[in-house]
């Protein structure tokens, strides 16, 4: 009884991610029941019988002849409940407990089958079993343990098909958004939904994706088209950079790469070295004014209220000291050109930095600024 038990609960904890549960299935079917052959059969959607079992085992050599007794399968899907030739089994009121046993006249012995339901509970599949005429068959305490294990295998199917959707859905997500943007939307769906909120929006048009798009298959298309869209996802980092003006207080905040890309068309400063919401690494920010406003002197005498600044929390974080004349240069050079550019938010910050390291003797100082309320 024990060695019946461990191996039905054996099945039941493959039945969760196995993916030759069926076949342990029916191998512990056999040893349970103490057949010669098991099976597990398709029902297809058209009601009918797959003639070829999903899974088999059986001690017997020659098999290519099996063939299923139709009377147990049209029993096991029409009446759903418990037979025995020599005395009434337990039927129970629920389907999935339900075994139906016979006795061939084809001569094929001691017939046990088992539906196998989905969570609708429609029988999808049959796990059946055989041995010759003349064996003792099962017993109560047996097919107890078939219900049991054929309503653990429906469990594990149906788990199996839930995880299969929700990668399926997954796919369907990651096909049209970035994989983080994706994974935020299986979670909180209420994004999907309208509502209220000012926004920058890029258009974006991929010229002559017509044509592009029938010459390759449809499988390299779709990739094609994926991976534009993952370019264009970056642009999610343009809107967390442009949230950060409120706190920098600047009009027009560049990354490095796009202070790069237009190089001296626009007199730039670098403002801070930040971390923006959705993003594991730091951007460094820089703010732009259009060429010959006069900005280039004051940009450059910011710029060095920051180097100093930035030259003190080196050395935090390399030799785990403060240099307190450093910050003291940084807060007066930022407080100086404050007298004449007040407001300023790249120099406000520079100021409150510097005089923060101060005050907590360098503690907690770091050159990455976290905005507040990240």
């Amino acid at each position: 009884m024990m060695d019946w038990l461990q191996t039905t609960l054996g099945v039941l904890h493959l039945a969760i991610g196995s993916d030759d549960f069926l076949k342990r299935a029916v191998e512990a079917l056999v040893e349970i029941v103490e057949l010669e052959a098991g099976y597990v059969i398709l029902l297809r959607d058209d009601e009918t019988w797959d003639a070829k079992p999903v899974a088999a085992y059986s001690k017997l050599k020659n098999t290519a002849k099996w063939v299923p007794s139709r009377t147990v399968l049209r029993g096991v899907v029409s009446k759903k409940i418990g037979i025995y030739t020599e005395r009434q089994i337990d039927d129970g009121p629920s389907p999935s407990a339900a075994v139906y046993s016979e006795v061939s006249s084809a001569g094929k012995g001691a017939v046990v089958a088992a539906p196998l339901l989905d969570s609708q509970g429609a029988v999808i599949r049959v796990l059946y079993g055989e041995c010759q005429v003349g064996d003792a068959g099962p017993d109560e305490i047996r097919l107890v343990l078939v219900k049991l294990l054929s309503s653990g295998v429906s469990a594990g199917l149906a788990r199996q098909k839930k995880e299969l959707e929700a990668a399926q859905e997954a796919a369907r997500f990651e096909a049209c958004f970035s994989k983080s943007l994706a994974a935020k939307l299986r979670t909180q769906p209420d994004m999907l939904k309208g509502k209220r909120a000012t926004v920058t929006i890029l258009f974006c048009d991929i010229r002559g994706y017509s044509g592009i798009t029938t010459k390759p298959d449809p499988e390299t298309s779709e990739r094609w088209l994926h991976d534009v869209l993952g370019e264009l996802s970056r642009c999610n980092r343009a809107s967390r950079v442009q949230g950060m003006t409120k706190h920098l207080k600047g009009r027009v905040l560049l990354t490095g790469s796009a202070r790069d890309a237009l190089k001296s068309r626009y007199r730039t400063r670098r403002v801070v070295l930040t971390k923006v919401s959705g993003l594991e690494e730091p951007v460094s920010l820089f703010e732009a004014a259009a060429a010959g406003d006069g900005k280039a002197e004051f940009f450059a005498a910011s710029e060095a209220a920051l180097d100093a600044l930035e030259s003190a929390l080196d050395a935090i974080e390399q030799e785990s000291s403060i240099d307190s004349a450093a910050f003291s240069n940084a807060a007066r050079q930022a407080g100086v050109l404050l007298g004449d550019h007040a407001g300023d938010g790249p120099l406000l910050l520079t100021l409150s930095r510097a005089t923060d390291a101060l005050i907590r003797d360098g503690q907690g100082c770091a050159k990455v600024w976290i905005p507040p309320g990240k």
